[in-house]
């Protein structure tokens, strides 16, 4: 758009962002009321005669200050996502360090005691990350210890079990599914030892 003394008119470039998707479609139509509405008395005055016509004579078109329904500036929405994914990796980061700091802790203890701890934690040894973590050790450790191999991926399940709706998601369906693959490996893994 092009600011002048009449307004904001439309330009190639907006229409070809447009068209490109960089811009929604709406911020032209958008645009374009509010250029013909604001800046021209005939088009200000058919718009005022569409609001009789719809009973909406009541209320007073005036030149108020513009809302748009596109508020924001595309590149500083572009830096607050930015911003908001960086958040969102330093989150991921932290949980991925909380998960390993959990498996190295639990396999610090009795595989007996394993599926205790984890029932008993209030916040640790319940995240996505960490039940994870377990398929993969359990992957790795599948040749070299398979009853191990086996708890591991054993108790997966309880870890899911820990937050209520998980159930049904998607994510928590396959880590079940890779658990119980990687107990099934163990066992045979252990028939053939």
């Amino acid at each position: 758009m092009t600011k002048t003394a009449n307004g904001f008119h439309l330009t190639y470039d907006l229409l070809l962002l447009v068209l490109r998707g960089d811009l929604p479609a709406g911020l032209v139509d958008q645009q374009t009321r509010l250029h013909l509405v604001d800046l021209c008395d005939i088009c200000r005055n058919e718009w005022r005669r569409s609001l009789e016509l719809t009973d909406e004579i009541s209320r007073p078109f005036e030149r108020q200050p513009r809302v748009p329904e596109f508020p924001r500036d595309p590149l500083r929405v572009g830096f607050e996502e930015l911003a908001a994914s960086e958040q969102q990796q330093a989150r991921m980061k932290k949980v991925a360090r909380l998960a390993r700091s959990d498996l190295s802790r639990l396999l610090r203890l009795p595989v007996e005691r394993w599926s205790n701890r984890v029932a008993n934690a209030r916040t640790r040894f319940q995240s996505r990350a960490f039940a994870w973590l377990l398929v993969q050790e359990a992957d790795r450790r599948l040749q070299s210890s398979p009853q191990l191999a086996k708890a591991l991926a054993a108790l997966v399940p309880e870890v899911l079990a820990r937050r209520p709706g998980r159930e049904s998601v998607a994510w928590a369906q396959e880590l079940r599914a890779q658990a119980s693959a990687r107990v099934t490996l163990a066992d045979k893994a252990t028939q053939v030892s």
